[in-house]
């Protein structure tokens, strides 16, 4: 059906466009792009449940999306269900606004209970893509709709998307939270207060965060006519600049400031300058990436007490190296990757975590899944000279002294049954 679908669309615009078209250039596989002169279509994305955007806009390069709802041509909500299967049922609802408000169309699809996540999101891509068609061809870039490879000429050289020149907002996304929770009994209280800031700003040749933070955890304890108190607070406010160099390098500058009564930090700056290079370009970083980055800066800690070195305050020079993998082939996922951070005046004091991850369809039903890293700390100078006492170390009060520290997760699923059940009854959902 998804394939009748597609034909039909293509065909329509091949009928509005009088036959012209572009040839593909590097495959058959075929997505709708507009001339950039033009006005394209814009677009806001509402999703009740996680629905790859990220993934639908990077690959969708002949439409805006936007922020605000009420500045869209188009408002498309994504709701998914599970099926009887163990699959999803997905429902685009496409609703046009301001002149195109008279449009109105609901795609529907259902996925299968061993689909991967790479298989999950081409579908719904193509979907949603086949959806705005109808839409796009009311817009200002309707006399100029062709089809071409996936390779389009909107593809930026250097980053992914675009951002329309009228954006007030230049790009730049700002977000407030202030937050709390608690919870207890007779003979203890335990409460959590804290606040987040941060502004974005991300384009193809550049992207900035600007962010700020606070937490503050209490805990209180009556047992046996014996009352403690204790309080865990931290604030970090952080902010880069990374530039896009071309579509294998990038370079950027890193800042931070830090204090934490769990890391014995009255004050901890940080500073930073980077280069990373990515063996595949940075548009395929959806399905594939693998980038090697090294860090050079230092570091200046201010102790609230004085440390197992006998230090009350010290500045080092600091340098890191990463290596990270993601892959997204149609069988599951897969990233791995090594951090390394040392301090540079003494290569004694360094660590090193090591990490995996894999989700794997085997065969039909047969899948696996693996999670897990380790970690070798041969750098704890903020260790405080008196150590923990055995209340601190049991409540998580304060950092302690390790050489290593280790997680992993493993599991083997197998599911059977139908596949064809697309039923979706949530009766009484609350209960399972």
């Amino acid at each position: 059906m998804l394939r009748k679908y597609r034909l039909s669309a293509l065909v329509f615009i091949l009928l509005i466009t009088g036959g012209h078209f572009s040839k593909a250039q590097n495959s058959g596989n075929l997505a709708i792009a507009a001339d950039s002169n033009k006005q394209a279509i814009k677009v806001f994305i509402n999703c009740s449940s996680w629905c790859y955007d990220d993934y639908l806009k990077t690959q969708t390069t002949w439409a805006y999306f936007v922020q605000d709802q009420f500045v869209a041509d188009v408002n498309l909500r994504i709701n998914s269900l599970s099926t009887g299967s163990g699959g999803g049922q997905y429902n685009l609802i496409f609703e046009g606004q301001g002149k195109i408000s008279h449009l109105r169309d609901t795609v529907s699809f259902t996925t299968t209970g061993i689909n991967t996540d790479n298989e999950v999101r081409e579908i719904l891509l193509k979907h949603m893509q086949l959806g705005l068609v109808r839409y796009a061809m009311q817009t200002e870039t309707h006399d100029v709709l062709k089809i071409s490879s996936t390779d389009t000429t909107d593809n930026q050289e250097i980053g992914q998307g675009s951002n329309p020149e009228e954006d007030p907002f230049n790009a730049w996304i700002y977000n407030l939270s202030i937050y709390g929770n608690g919870d207890g009994q007779k003979s203890s209280i335990s409460t959590s207060l804290g606040s987040w800031i941060a502004a974005t700003q991300v384009k193809e040749t550049h992207k900035i965060k600007l962010s700020a933070r606070y937490n503050s955890r209490v805990n209180q304890y009556d047992y046996l006519g014996e009352k403690s108190r204790y309080l865990v607070d931290s604030y970090r406010a952080s902010g880069y600049f990374v530039k896009s160099l071309n579509q294998h390098w990038s370079a950027g500058t890193f800042n931070s400031w830090s204090r934490s009564s769990f890391d014995n930090f009255k004050n901890a700056v940080v500073n930073s300058l980077a280069l990373e290079y990515n063996i595949f370009p940075y548009k395929n970083s959806q399905t594939k990436q693998l980038t090697a980055s090294i860090y050079a800066g230092s570091q200046y800690y201010d102790y609230a007490d004085t440390t197992i070195y006998l230090k009350k305050r010290e500045w080092r020079p600091l340098g890191n190296f990463n290596i990270q993998g993601s892959f997204n082939p149609s069988w599951g996922s897969a990233s791995l990757g090594m951090s390394s951070s040392i301090l540079l005046d003494d290569f004694r004091k360094n660590s090193t975590s090591i990490y995996a991850s894999m989700s794997a369809r085997i065969f039909k039903g047969l899948s696996i899944s693996l999670d897990g890293n380790f970690s070798f700390i041969r750098n704890q100078i903020n260790l405080p000279k008196e150590g923990a006492s055995i209340d601190q170390v049991l409540l998580s009060q304060q950092v302690i002294a390790t050489n290593y520290s280790y997680y992993f997760y493993a599991s083997v699923s197998y599911r059977f049954g139908s596949i064809f059940n697309n039923v979706v009854n949530t009766r009484f959902s609350n209960e399972y």
